[in-house]
């Protein structure tokens, strides 16, 4: 069913073969009905024999060229394919009802495995911050002084003692604090210690002076060691406030001068017509001064605290004033100067 194409190159003339879909055709094109005879491919013009080598034998003359089958459609199957439509773009996902969850593929995703979620701080950092302390006295020390000052006071009257200060030992106190900034505030203060006592050297019992209020100008400094962990540095200052009571007050009200050989009592004192005399009245007052150290754990709602404080002051107190016209005026009254240490725990809301 296929017709031999001659092979010319070994004569000599190099001819440039038919598509292999044109001789393919062939038993296509005699299965159907004749066409009208085509008319015959013009033949190529021949190519110059090439000169043989010395010794070689002369070439032959290359037969003459076969008429070229006639041409044929390709087939059907040799057909290009018609190209494909393109392809639609998918549809949108319609929107999610509200509420619901997303899919897994609009969800976000997740955070790397070493990069844990920050937990939020819980601080608080601006506004008002009410505080409320509970404290417990761990020591103090301090001396007491009892002297009459004026005209009318015998030489020598000044005595002088050291005591241990043991007070309390529970102090209530609370503040009011305003942020400045975020790590710093200010606000007032106060501290209340009940039954301040004091233990005398030269005696073999306590000595109860009554109660003490302080209050003051209070400022804070916060440095934040983690989040959940701030450090508080703390300062007051302000006015110690004395309240007569126990053996303070018995003084006073029982308060004598001694005149020659006889004591007389305030009272009788005040009888003569050239003399006077005034008990003394509470409260005393005298500075206060202070400084502590301490932690600070924010919570969701309120933050607690914990710290320790060490506390200055001095106190005068008057037993009796006396004033005459013949002896002149005396002053009889007394001090102490000392400090305490507290050990503190307190809420801010």
């Amino acid at each position: 069913m296929f017709r031999r194409v001659p092979n010319f190159a070994r004569d000599g003339v190099v001819l440039t073969t038919l598509p292999l879909a044109l001789t393919l055709s062939v038993s296509t094109a005699l299965a159907q009905p004749a066409d009208p005879a085509p008319q015959p491919a013009p033949q190529p013009a021949p190519q110059p024999i090439p000169s043989a080598p010395p010794g070689a034998a002369p070439p032959t003359a290359a037969p003459p060229a076969a008429a070229a089958p006639p041409a044929a459609a390709p087939p059907a199957a040799a057909q290009p394919p018609a190209a494909a439509p393109p392809a639609a773009p998918p549809a949108a996902a319609p929107p999610a009802a509200p509420g619901a969850y997303p899919s897994a593929a609009e969800a976000p995703p997740p955070p790397p495995p070493n990069e844990a979620p920050k937990a939020e701080n819980p601080r608080r950092r601006s506004g008002v911050v009410p505080v409320l302390r509970l404290g417990f006295m761990v020591g103090g020390s301090g001396e007491g002084t009892r002297e009459c000052e004026g005209s009318a006071c015998a030489s020598n009257q000044e005595f002088k003692s050291d005591y241990d200060d043991v007070s309390g030992p529970v102090l209530l106190a609370g503040d009011v604090l305003f942020h400045v900034s975020p790590g710093f505030r200010l606000g007032p203060g106060l501290m209340f210690l009940p039954k301040t006592k004091f233990d005398f050297e030269d005696s073999s019992s306590d000595y109860e002076s009554g109660n003490e209020l302080s209050a003051g100008l209070v400022g804070e400094g916060l440095i934040d060691l983690s989040p959940a962990v701030s450090l508080i540095i703390r300062g007051f200052i302000g006015a110690d406030f004395l309240f007569p009571g126990g053996d303070l007050e018995d003084e006073i009200d029982d308060f004598t001068i001694t005149a020659g050989d006889s004591s007389l009592t305030c009272s009788q004192v005040d009888s003569f017509e050239d003399a006077s005399c005034d008990k003394g009245k509470g409260p005393f007052i005298g500075p206060t001064f202070g400084l502590g150290v301490g932690v600070l754990f924010p919570l969701d709602s309120v933050s607690l605290r914990a710290e320790v404080m060490v506390q200055a002051y001095e106190v005068e107190y008057v037993l009796a004033d006396v004033s005459t016209d013949t002896l002149g005026d005396a002053k009889f009254g007394g001090s102490g100067t000392g400090s305490r240490t507290f050990i503190i725990g307190g809420v801010e809301f």
